[in-house]
């Protein structure tokens, strides 16, 4: 006994004090009943009871206080008779299941005296279980005084029950067979306040159906309120289970009602809007859960990479189609929980994967933990295929694997490197040449030019009319030719004689060339208009180079008749992510122009849109402004119009990358 009231305590220290206390009110109007009831909660845990429940039962003191179980109630009635304790479990837990089946459950037993009990429980909407117990063997005759005191008593009771019924958290109302109410408690008042004139005792059932739906205040549908007092009616007659329904105020109320055995109809109601609004909100989020769980297995399934997910201990979580295919695996291989290194394995037994690899990525991902640092490693696979495979540890461990193929760009990149070694060779070649040429053509051309003018000097007078002209034209050629070994060797030096960059003022270095061209601007009458430009990272040899062959290009193209003039003009661009500005310089002039067709021809080497006769030149001076621009990491490009003039467009980093310094 010891050991039951303990645990009973402790029972009762767990119990809800909330409906600890509608089962105590609700006991309390039958305390002097011969009427036995008992509140239980949904674990069929007791919650209070009436004194006439334990003297039906003939139960010991102590045994049915708050926090006593069903079962233990049921063993101290039923033990003599039944004497086996696990039979007596298998019975009560039989009467449990039917009683959560119907809702209600109807009993007849005996009790230690032998005194037959009708015995009623019913679930109620809030889920506590209310037991009544009656003795059938009691038979009352009242004398006229008992007559009297049993109406007292009967007024005392009716009183303690109504307090009660207006303390519970659910709204009540009884109907008799007829549909007149008999009870109605506060709560219901409460709940239905928009017909509260209507809800009296002695109200009929289906004016107060009318008076609900002339209201508006609850979602009928299209029902008429003909077809809604129908269905009220047969609810009344027959409640149904019940309902959920939703007020036009935006609250939800639940409706239940049960059908007595004298024909009386009791009506519950709980306002349950706070749960159904806990509940769509753990629909609505189940629902985006679910909606972002089905796009991203949607957008890995479909992604060009491979992926997979492994958890702390290397077992797999989750893997798309492209990691199980660039392994060349089946379903069964990459199941879900399968470890990180079996998969390896089956990998090595397709032939896939080599020993090499599975020692690389398992010391790959062993270096990882603990860290939030991204590997990275590259495989070459035995059908040929390139692979490059990241690993990123995940907080909490495990591991996420994104591998892709990198086949085709890893052949491009070899085929790249062997362009660029072959070009970079043959530049090597060409300048080695044009180098070595010049200089071996500068001595046979000196004397040449050397002899050609002793001859002019000693013999001229001796010579006839056309010995004259074939030694002019002799040292016209010489002179085309020195120009074009002394234009090869500059364009030669473009790199081999380069210089580090520094920063260069472009005004003094556009200063410097005008004077270096000062006589030829006099003689043509031209001009040079500049803004003020600003300093830049450049070698400075070639950026005097640069303006000097632009500005000469200019003059040497001037329209006959028309005095040149060349606007330097100049604009600093933005670049974003983080790269540097970029200078872009105009050279505009009002010369002759070129056809725009032929813009790109300009710039190669040897290349002239006109004949030797017309203008001088070699054609390697715009060449030599293009190698300048592209060792200075810039661009240059030129727009013309016949007859109106031609513009070069430059544009040069402000700042020069050490490591673009070639």
């Amino acid at each position: 006994m010891r050991r039951t009231v303990n645990t009973a305590q402790q029972l009762v220290s767990q119990l809800n004090p909330q409906a600890l206390k509608q089962a105590h009110d609700m006991c309390a109007f039958m305390h002097e009943s011969d009427i036995g009831m008992a509140v239980y909660n949904e674990d069929f845990v007791l919650l209070a009871s009436n004194p006439a429940f334990r003297a039906c039962y003939e139960l010991e003191p102590g045994t049915a206080t708050s926090g006593t179980p069903l079962l233990s109630i049921a063993w101290a009635m039923h033990r003599n008779e039944v004497g086996d304790f696990d039979t007596l479990r298998k019975r009560v837990d039989a009467d449990i299941e039917r009683l959560c089946k119907n809702g209600q459950l109807k009993l007849n037993a005996k009790n230690a005296r032998g005194d037959h009990l009708k015995i009623s429980r019913f679930i109620k909407p809030s889920g506590l279980v209310v037991e009544t117990v009656e003795r059938l063997d009691v038979i009352h005759e009242p004398s006229v005084d008992a007559a009297e005191k049993s109406s007292a008593s009967y007024n005392l009771e009716h009183q303690k029950l109504m307090t009660a019924l207006d303390n519970m958290s659910d709204g009540l109302a009884i109907y008799d067979p007829n549909g007149i109410m008999v009870a109605v408690n506060q709560r219901c008042l409460e709940f239905q306040s928009y017909i509260a004139d209507e809800l009296y005792v002695g109200a009929r059932h289906e004016d107060i159906i009318r008076a609900v739906f002339k209201s508006g205040k609850v979602a009928t549908g299209r029902m008429t309120e003909d077809d809604f007092v129908e269905y009220a009616q047969r609810e009344l007659q027959a409640p149904t289970s019940e309902t959920l329904d939703q007020m036009n105020d935006g609250r939800w109320l639940r409706f239940s009602g049960r059908k007595l055995d004298d024909g009386s109809t009791v009506f519950m109601q709980s306002d349950v809007t706070e749960l159904v609004k806990a509940q769509e909100e753990q629909t609505r989020i189940a629902n985006k859960r679910a909606e972002e769980n089905e796009r991203n297995e949607f957008a890995f399934e479909n992604m060009y990479a491979g992926l997979a997910m492994f958890d702390e201990d290397e077992k797999l979580i989750f893997c798309n189609s492209n990691y199980q295919t660039m392994l060349k695996l089946d379903k069964e291989d990459v199941k879900e929980g399968t470890l990180r290194e079996d998969i390896i394995n089956c990998a090595i037994k397709k032939g896939t994967f080599s020993q090499q690899h599975k020692e690389q990525t398992l010391k790959t991902y062993k270096d990882s933990v603990g860290s939030d640092e991204l590997k990275r490693l590259k495989y070459y696979m035995s059908d040929g295929s390139v692979y490059v495979s990241r690993y990123r540890p995940l907080p909490g461990g495990g591991a996420i694997v994104l591998a892709l193929e990198v086949t085709k760009e890893e052949r491009a990149m070899e085929l790249a490197a062997k362009s660029n070694r072959k070009l970079k060779r043959s530049n090597e070649e060409l300048q080695n040449f044009a180098y070595v040429a010049s200089h071996d053509l500068q001595e046979p051309l000196r004397k040449i030019e050397a002899f050609g003018d002793r001859l002019l000097k000693k013999y001229n007078d001796l010579l006839p009319e056309d010995g004259q002209m074939y030694m002019d034209r002799i040292q016209n050629a010489s002179g085309r030719m020195r120009q074009l070994i002394n234009d090869l060797l500059t364009f030669s030096r473009v790199t081999s004689n380069a210089k580090e960059f520094e920063l260069v003022d472009l005004n003094e270095v556009l200063s410097g060339v005008e004077s270096d061209i000062e006589m030829r601007l006099a003689d043509n009458n031209g001009s040079i208009e500049s803004e003020k430009l600003p300093t830049i990272d450049a070698d400075p040899l070639q950026m005097r180079q640069l303006f000097q062959n632009l500005l000469s290009n200019s003059l040497k193209f001037a329209k006959e008749g028309v005095a040149p003039v060349v606007t330097i003009s100049h604009k600093v661009i933005e670049r974003h992510m983080g790269a540097d500005n970029l200078l872009e310089l105009r050279f505009a002039d009002n010369g002759i122009g070129f056809d725009n067709r032929y813009k790109d021809q300009i710039f190669a080497i040897f290349q002239r849109l006109h004949g030797r006769l017309e203008y001088e030149g070699t054609g390697i001076g715009l060449s030599t402004c293009r190698k300048i621009i592209e060792r200075h990491n810039g661009t240059i490009d030129a727009d013309g119009k016949e007859g109106e003039g031609a513009t070069f467009i430059v544009h040069l980093p402000f700042k020069q990358s050490a490591d673009l310094d070639d």
